[in-house]
């Protein structure tokens, strides 16, 4: 396949030009369908660091793809994954971390920890189920302030979990797609741990996590409903043109799963034409379209520029 650059410093035959982005940046995510790897194109990968996590494929146990991490923890033996490169965020940095969870029925009370540091008492997710501190979510910062989000008594199911950080030091929380409030401190925060984020044994996650995401900005409630609804929050941009098909060019870019996009082109960057045919339903997080240039009469064209955009 051959591929040119997206940004117009030469002049190749195709260019592409892509709108801004309407999603954030995303910096990790783990399905856990079938491993521990980053699918988000970082790299950032998740090893074993102690206990045994593993993948769970049987029905009920996941929630989208194949497969979610289980955590089978008890309170005196630890077991927790480490990113390749912990993630950092200060006190003006605006973030999201959204991930489903379920803590295993008869876990105890002070088990459930999500992601966070396992170097210190601070930085950590935790989905705790102790009546005297917290039923419900505490996040703590590394400065060692408290969010308590108060929900009520564990039912051992699944539950979709979405942390917002506004970067003037609110923090709101989602569950299963309803807005629970917002607190407000300090939201400073390092990411280095999965299923345990605290010094001591009795905290280690003893269930299951499926399709954790973490995001440099602060995601609204389009993309917070996206994630729940099981599609990511991807930012909209060209990925790659195929030259290879003469008289054919196909442009692809990145998507979310059942939107609809429509591709434009342009002559001179000022006037946009939209393709017979260009507007097309995603069925996954790239979509392809390939478009026969004698049909805009533009096969001798030297210069053509390309944009996506949602209708």
């Amino acid at each position: 396949m051959k591929r040119f650059p997206l940004v117009p410093t030469i002049a190749p035959l195709i260019l592409a030009v892509a709108t801004l982005p309407l999603r954030a940046d995303l910096l990790a995510y783990d399905p856990f369908d079938a491993d521990f790897n980053d699918a988000s194109g970082n790299d950032n990968h998740l090893t074993i660091a102690e206990g045994a996590p593993a993948i769970i494929t049987s029905a009920g146990d996941f929630i989208f793809g194949g497969g979610a991490l289980d955590n089978d923890s008890t309170v005196s033996d630890r077991a927790f994954l480490e990113l390749s490169t912990p993630l950092t965020f200060a006190a003006g940095d605006t973030w999201t971390i959204a991930f489903w969870a379920r803590r295993r029925a008869g876990s105890d009370q002070r088990q459930g920890m999500v992601v966070g540091d396992v170097n210190n008492t601070t930085d950590f997710i935790w989905l705790s189920d102790n009546p005297t501190q917290v039923q419900g979510l505490r996040f703590r910062s590394t400065d060692n302030t408290n969010f308590n989000f108060e929900i009520g008594a564990d039912d051992a199911q699944w539950h979709h979990w979405a942390l917002v950080a506004d970067g003037t030091g609110n923090l709101s929380l989602y569950r299963d797609n309803t807005f629970v409030g917002t607190e407000s401190s300090t939201t400073t925060f390092s990411l280095r741990n999965v299923a345990q984020a605290y010094n001591t044994n009795v905290h280690s996650m003893n269930g299951q996590i499926d399709e954790l995401y973490v995001y440099n900005e602060a995601l609204d409630e389009a993309a917070i409903e996206a994630l729940f609804l099981g599609a990511s929050a991807t930012e909209l941009r060209i990925t790659a043109l195929d030259l290879s098909t003469a008289g054919t060019v196909a442009v692809s870019w990145s998507s979310t799963p059942g939107e609809t996009y429509e591709l434009r082109y342009s002559r001179d960057l000022q006037d946009w034409s939209s393709f017979d045919g260009g507007s097309v339903e995603a069925a996954g997080e790239s979509t392809t379209l390939a478009v026969d240039l004698a049909s805009i009469e533009a096969a001798s064209e030297e210069r053509l520029f390309f944009r996506v955009v949602k209708p």
